[in-house]
């Protein structure tokens, strides 16, 4: 009786993976030392696969995506692909503190296209606590401006979000 008590006392919930809800493309500032358009992405997240365990509140949450990204492209007003134009500074997932372009911290990455690999294998700071950390992003000047983003899902759902400014 004692050590079923204190079993269940034990248990803990844990969550196995994240699912994606939505994301958010901001302009932030300028750069004008490297002449380009600095931007926010930020994936927004929440936990989802509840199991639970003995004293399982140490592991860490939400480490596997639920659902793996296919791509991130970005668009221009007239839907022209321009994600190839948008470019990271640096190594993947790099965190960076208290900048010029931000009171705070962000992760910087080194391509749109390495983030997306990074998220479905879990690689780097790659969970739901930390997927909502924005990454900042670059695209240089004198190009047409990015509009939206699209985030496709390998089961076909999608997320398109238009470009907010906060400049």
């Amino acid at each position: 009786m004692v050590t079923t008590l204190i079993f269940l006392l034990g248990l803990e919930p844990h969550y196995d993976s994240f699912h994606i809800t939505g994301v958010d493309f901001t302009q932030i500032g300028v750069d004008k030392k490297n002449k380009c358009k600095l931007f926010f992405i930020k994936i927004n997240s929440e936990y989802c696969n509840k199991t639970y365990g003995f004293l399982a509140g140490g592991l860490p949450p939400g480490v596997n995506i639920d659902n793996e990204i296919s791509y991130i492209r970005i668009y221009d007003k007239d839907n022209n692909d321009v994600t190839s134009k948008v470019y990271g500074d640096g190594e993947s997932n790099e965190l960076i503190q208290d900048t010029e372009y931000n009171k705070g911290c962000f992760y910087n990455i080194s391509s749109i296209n390495q983030f997306v690999d990074d998220i479905n294998n879990g690689i780097g700071p790659i969970s739901a606590g930390r997927i909502n950390v924005p990454r900042l992003v670059k695209y240089k000047y004198g190009l047409p401006s990015p509009f939206k983003i699209v985030v496709k899902f390998k089961n076909g759902r999608s997320i398109e979000v238009h470009l907010k400014q906060c400049i």
